[in-house]
């Protein structure tokens, strides 16, 4: 209910939009019953196929309000699709041609559908006009442009259709004279639209080349992110790593010094062992107490106190 009630603008020019897009894109909006008052797909690769799927749209789409606008000019629509279009728009009367307001405001009136179709394929727009005429859909190809545009027109009974840009008024000279534009009807391709697409494909070109760079710095940012993350974990891990490593040394130096300590001290307790206790060494013998000498005796004679202290020394030996 809320997309029925909606006044919205559909803008998909300058897309390089083919057939089969424009056929999921409008398939899509008749799902949900979007009014699509204008309907823009200028500047695409629209042919006979998507015409026929806009045919269906405008079939489907009952329940939401009409398309009052449809430009759709730069394209490759030719003189049979452009006629089935406007054989759509007659088949869904009243709804169309479609009650829209002023643009300065006032009172609502019935207003022609703005179809433009210039810089397309239709080689005879005179006769296309006059096919559709005779068809019973009513047209009027704007000329004046003071009295006719999007939301008015100048004639007194309303046609269905305002063919905006479309006829000879449209067509101009190259230099040879001969007249060129889409409404021509030779297959040389229009000088015109040649330029304005290529105009298009570069402008496309651009935007892709932005969109590749755009995309191109995001990946290097996130992998230059994820680079400085990666080495500030290496760098703790090494850091973690390298804490371990020498409390394990200082743990092993440890444990190598207590060994060695007691290695050391039991080797020294086996030798004890081996040897024994140290053997203890034999008492002196008491010296012999001199006889006192009574006061008045003379001292004896240094040969004969060596030779007693010899003897003396022999004594102890024997014993």
């Amino acid at each position: 209910e809320t997309f029925r009630q909606c006044h919205a603008e559909v803008d998909f020019s300058h897309n390089g939009l083919s057939n089969k897009m424009v056929g999921m894109l409008l398939e899509v909006l008749a799902q949900h019953e979007v009014h699509v008052a204008c309907l823009k797909l200028f500047a695409n690769r629209i042919s006979q196929a998507g015409v026929a799927a806009m045919c269906d749209f405008i079939r489907k789409n009952e329940h939401a309000g009409p398309v009052e606008e449809f430009h759709l000019s730069h394209n490759e629509i030719d003189d049979d699709a452009t006629l089935e279009l406007m054989r759509t728009l007659g088949t869904q009367r009243p709804k169309y041609p479609p009650l829209r307001t002023p643009e300065g405001g006032g009172e609502a009136g019935r207003v022609p559908v703005w179809l433009r179709l210039n810089h397309n394929r239709i080689r005879d727009p005179e006769r296309l006009r006059r096919l559709a005429e005779e068809e019973g859909v009513t047209v009027c190809t704007a000329q004046d442009h003071a009295a006719c545009g999007a939301s008015r027109c100048c004639r007194p009974e309303t046609p269905l259709v305002h063919l905006y840009s479309f006829g000879p008024t449209s067509q101009r000279l190259r230099r040879d004279g001969q007249p060129r534009g889409a409404v021509v009807a030779n297959d040389d391709g229009d000088e015109d639209r040649d330029k304005e697409r290529e105009r298009d494909r570069r402008r496309e070109r651009k935007r892709d080349r932005k969109e590749r760079n755009r995309e191109k710095r995001e990946r290097e940012d996130e992998r230059t992110g994820d680079k400085d993350a990666l080495d500030e974990a290496s760098a703790a891990k090494q850091a973690e790593d390298a804490a371990d490593t020498s409390a394990e040394g200082s743990t092993t130096r440890t444990v190598e010094v207590a060994g060695s300590a007691e290695a050391e001290a039991a080797e020294r307790l086996s030798r004890a062992r081996l040897v024994g206790p140290p053997a203890e060494k034999p008492p002196s013998p008491p010296l012999e107490k001199q006889p006192e000498r009574p006061a008045g005796t003379p001292d004896r004679q240094p040969a004969e106190a060596a030779k007693e202290a010899k003897g003396q020394s022999a004594r102890d030996g024997d014993g």
